[in-house]
């Protein structure tokens, strides 16, 4: 049987802090993550989804992350 986990974070700052911890529970053999992404709203509201690959810690941003228009 499969959980599915929804957490939410107020900052992608927090959120990368999160997935780095998990990734070093699982390495540590503490959680078994079965799959997992990482979803976050740019500033123009469009969703990304990064599903890293083997659960590597990943962090991506798009090329026009901090850029202005």
């Amino acid at each position: 049987m499969s959980d599915l986990i929804v957490i939410g974070y107020p900052d992608e700052a927090t959120a990368q802090n999160v997935w780095d911890d998990l990734v070093k529970l699982q390495y540590d053999y503490v959680v078994d993550l079965e799959d997992a992404a990482i979803i976050r709203r740019d500033r123009n509201g469009k969703l990304h989804v990064t599903t890293p690959a083997h659960h590597a810690p990943t962090w991506e941003q798009p090329a026009s992350a901090g850029a202005t228009t």
